[in-house]
């Protein structure tokens, strides 16, 4: 589905006005490819191109150099066939559940009736059906996430993009999130790429982990998650500790 071919992106930032520009590399010769309906987990030290990667994935910004293709179609800039949730939720205060849910919808000329039934339907599946007509004031942090996730999924997006999405919220609300969109991958068999600096949570997510250092060797390791869901409690908890500590070491080369 998505081929990422020898991306590299740099900078030029200006320090002083008439200055030579100073050119930095974030991304160099970036590779890798993921597969129709995998979930796949992104690690790396903040400043390392994670972000950067997603936002180029996106077609938020343009790679200096190589090519990013989806479903044999060259990236040139935002499509339909993609999905972006951020760490900050980027809710309409002003609007109710169900309206921010409606958001992009709207924007490509749905119907009331039929923004209606599919933002009920994706608020259904993260398990605020109840609360589409409330305001955002009354959500939690969790709820607030889970109503930016369905914003997100009522696209119908091939892909959806996740930047640290549960980063800013304490531990018990994401050990929550974690099986929520576990069971939501599940169900809409997604593909899924998740920006996080959680080696756990990485791990205790994903089919394949990708261990990004900074340029220009940005790929340091690509490995595979072969494990049975869920995987903390379980027989394999042994394995799923051992893959946390493979990817910790591969990340501290």
């Amino acid at each position: 589905m998505l081929e990422i071919k020898n991306v590299s992106k740099h900078f030029n930032n200006r320090k002083l006005k008439g200055s030579a520009p100073d050119d930095k590399e974030v991304l160099e010769n970036v590779s890798f490819d993921v597969e129709t309906g995998e979930f796949v987990s992104i690690v790396g030290p903040s400043g390392c191109g994670k972000t950067t990667l997603i936002n180029l994935i996106m077609g938020l910004d343009k790679p200096t150099s190589g090519e990013i293709i989806i479903n044999n179609k060259k990236v040139t800039g935002v499509g339909g066939d993609r999905a972006l949730v951020f760490q900050e939720n980027a809710l309409f205060p002003w609007l109710t559940v169900q309206q921010n849910v409606e958001i992009g919808l709207r924007v490509r000329g749905l119907k009331r009736a039929e923004r209606k039934r599919i933002a009920q339907r994706y608020l259904d599946i993260i398990g605020l059906g109840e609360y589409a007509d409330y305001g955002i004031h009354q959500l939690s942090g969790g709820m607030k996430q889970r109503v930016a996730i369905a914003r997100s999924l009522a696209l119908e997006s091939d892909i959806l993009l996740m930047d640290e999405p549960f980063g800013a919220l304490d531990a018990g609300t994401k050990n929550v999130l974690h099986g929520e969109i576990l069971k939501i991958w599940k169900k809409t068999q997604k593909t899924i790429i998740f920006i996080t600096h959680d080696v756990e949570e990485a791990v205790l997510l994903a089919g394949k982990v990708i261990v990004l250092g900074y340029a220009p060797d940005n790929i340091k390791e690509i490995i595979d998650i072969p494990l049975e869901y869920p995987r903390e409690g379980n027989d394999s908890v042994a394995e799923y500790v051992k893959y946390i500590k493979d990817v910790m070491a591969r990340s501290a080369k």
